[in-house]
């Protein structure tokens, strides 16, 4: 005779033990479970087998991995662990923003299921008692029996059916999930198994309701954002042929890349393929299909006239930062240069837009897009006496290769090159050099550094240095008088001129000059220029004498030691100013001795300024000379000179 056991772990057994279905996962298997042993939800379920979360938040039941011990389970229903986990759908992590879930051998974002809520076809639901396992897709909008609209809303409380808190055909507020009324699915839509597929044509199925859904990217969260009925319209057009063969899937791309560029030709036709060249994340080798379809459709499409007919009213919607990078072919860095330079803008609504900090999750306005396309659009031949500037020769971020973006719509700069589909490292521009002719009075800058003999930049330097008179033409460019040319030769000389003159090497000429006291007008120790510049006038014939006789001086030529350079890389602010001991590394004359003769007068020439403390001094650079001239004279000892 049987009799009820004393053991206290028998009197919380569960009392009916179905076994699974093959329609089910283990979420509706639960469900079942738990109705039948008349408990109210799973929740309590859970509580009845004594399992318990032991981290902070309790995740989903969807998918179930690692929220039941599937041995406990396995032990309490007298099932095999091996059936339960062919029920399941295992998570990469417990808990986290960005989890995934196991399909099929494959990892899958979590927003591609319904983790939750519940979805239910009703009459299913009244005929079988079970939750289907193909329910749980969002890619699953109708019931393909009755060919109706899968219910994801309490009828009475109007409020989502929770997986937690909700029996197998009961909502949490007592309504009968049975009951509730259906809507007919669309006549065009074709019954297609989700759960079922295969890993490519799962990818494919999601790459076709993307397309369908307009967005800008292909983020797998916007699965989860759209409604149930927008979702069921963007699965109207998908086909089993489709998702099985491959040029049907490729046709079916094109198709809507077509679609998505005429409803806005304006942004051209990378804007349209953006969403497959970004590729979904999901595998590499399916990533790099899209991205093949993609640029076989932009190779092979010729740009609408919308591009030419852009005007200010059109509608344009914001785009994020990630798409208009695609539309131009660039990266990031430089859209975040051009929104510096102000080339694109940012969306009239975007918060972020007063940050200091570009992040790429701002929103750019789509009108300053479609504008810099338009412009980009009218192409016209080169003409003469231009540059042409190609923008995939040093790389697009080149800066000053971005100024001239600034320039299009001005006389001085074309755009000769331009193809939508390949973007910004398509683009030729022509830059117009204004020249003048034999007959004019006006030399351009390398011209009159062949005048000259220097370089330009030399005269770049003159220029800035306001020695020699210069006109602006155009940005970048400046082209001087003759007659100002011929009244700065007659008044200034260059050192290798001086080296004609005295038949000798150029390369310490400037130093040997300074040492016997004559001051240059322009150069690298008075105000950064690249060459000496003298006054003529001081340029005599005895000076020219006493340079050839000149033997002690300071060499400032070659690689010089270590101390005299860390020195001389700290020099007063004052670009003709010495101190003391500057005046003393270049002399090679003691600290001591600049002071002594600073103090007897012997330098009152050469003294700019005296701190008031009586002990420092700013002295001229033609102190130089001064000291070089006393340090050969007979009466240096300062003994001598103090008994004097």
């Amino acid at each position: 005779m049987n009799t009820l056991s004393t053991d206290p772990a028998d009197c919380f057994r569960l009392l009916i033990r179905p076994a699974p279905d093959v329609r089910e996962n283990l979420a509706g298997y639960l469900l079942r479970v738990a109705e039948l042993n008349c408990l109210r939800h799973v929740q309590e379920l859970r509580e009845f087998l004594g399992t318990y979360a032991t981290y902070p938040s309790q995740p989903s039941l969807i998918p179930q991995f690692g929220i039941y011990d599937l041995a406990l389970l396995g032990k309490e229903l007298n099932i095999p662990v091996s059936s339960l986990d062919n029920l399941v759908q295992p998570l990469d992590v417990r808990v986290g923003k960005f989890r995934k879930f196991c399909h099929q051998g494959k990892l899958w974002p979590l927003e591609m299921l319904r983790d939750k809520h519940r979805a239910w076809c009703p009459l299913c639901l009244k005929e079988a008692h079970i939750q289907q396992a193909s329910w749980d897709w969002r890619l699953q909008t109708a019931c393909a029996k009755h060919r109706v609209l899968l219910v994801e809303h309490c009828p009475s409380c109007q409020r989502h059916v929770s997986w937690r808190y909700s029996s197998l055909r009961q909502c949490v507020c007592g309504y009968s999930l049975a009951d509730a009324p259906t809507m007919p699915a669309d006549p065009a839509w074709q019954p297609i198994p989700v759960n079922e597929l295969l890993p490519h044509q799962l990818m494919r199925y999601v790459t076709l309701v993307l397309l369908a859904l307009e967005g800008e990217l292909p983020d797998l969260t916007r699965l989860a954002a759209v409604g149930h009925v927008q979702m069921h319209q963007a699965t109207l057009n998908v086909t089993d042929n489709q998702l099985q063969s491959s040029p049907s899937f490729q046709h079916a791309v094109v198709d809507q890349l077509e679609k998505r560029y005429m409803e806005c030709p304006t942004l051209g036709p990378r804007h349209a393929a953006a969403c497959l060249l970004l590729g979904l994340g999901l595998d590499a080798n399916f990533d790099a299909e899209l991205a093949s379809i993609a640029s076989h459709w932009l190779h092979t499409k010729h740009p609408a006239q919308g591009m030419n007919s852009y005007l200010p009213e059109d509608e344009i919607p914001a785009l994020p930062m990630a798409t208009v990078a695609i539309t131009l072919n660039v990266s990031s860095h430089i859209i975040k240069t051009l929104l510096r330079k102000e080339v694109l803008t940012y969306a009239p609504n975007n918060c972020l837009a007063h940050r200091r900090r570009i992040d790429k999750q701002e929103i750019i306005d789509g009108k300053s897009l479609a504008r810099l396309l338009h412009r980009l659009s009218h192409l016209s031949e080169p003409v003469l006496n231009s540059k042409v500037v190609r923008f995939d020769h040093y790389g697009i971020d080149h800066a000053k290769r971005l100024d001239l973006l600034l320039d299009i719509d001005g006389q001085h700069t074309r755009v000769i090159a331009f193809n939508p589909a390949d973007g910004l490292p398509s683009l030729a521009l022509c830059k117009t050099l204004t020249t003048v002719g034999e007959n004019d009075n006006l030399l351009s800058v390398r011209k009159a550094a062949e005048f000259l003999d220097i370089y330009p930049d030399a005269v770049y330097r003159l220029i800035k240095a306001k020695l020699l008179t210069a006109k602006a033409l155009a940005k970048r460019q400046a082209c001087i008088e003759i007659k100002d040319l011929v009244e700065f030769r007659g008044k200034y000389v260059f050192t290798h001129e001086i080296a004609r003159q005295l038949m000798c090497n150029p390369t310490n000429l400037a130093d040997r000059i300074i040492s016997i006291g004559i001051i240059p007008a322009h150069g690298p120790a008075i105000d950064s220029g690249l060459t000496y510049a003298f006054r003529r006038k001081d340029i005599t014939d005895d000076v020219l004498q006493k340079i050839k006789l000149a033997e002690n001086y300071q060499s400032r030529a070659g690689r010089g030691r270590k101390c005299i350079q860390q020195t001389e890389g700290h020099l007063s602010t004052s670009q003709k100013m010495l101190t003391t001991k500057e005046l003393s590394t270049i002399t090679g004359i003691s600290t001591i001795r600049i002071r002594h003769e600073a103090k007897h007068g012997c330098l009152s020439e050469a003294v700019t300024h005296t701190i008031p403390d009586g002990k420092k001094f700013l002295f001229h650079a033609r102190a130089v000379g001064i000291l070089r001239l006393i340090s050969e004279s007979k009466n240096w000892q300062i003994k001598e000179r103090r008994i004097k």
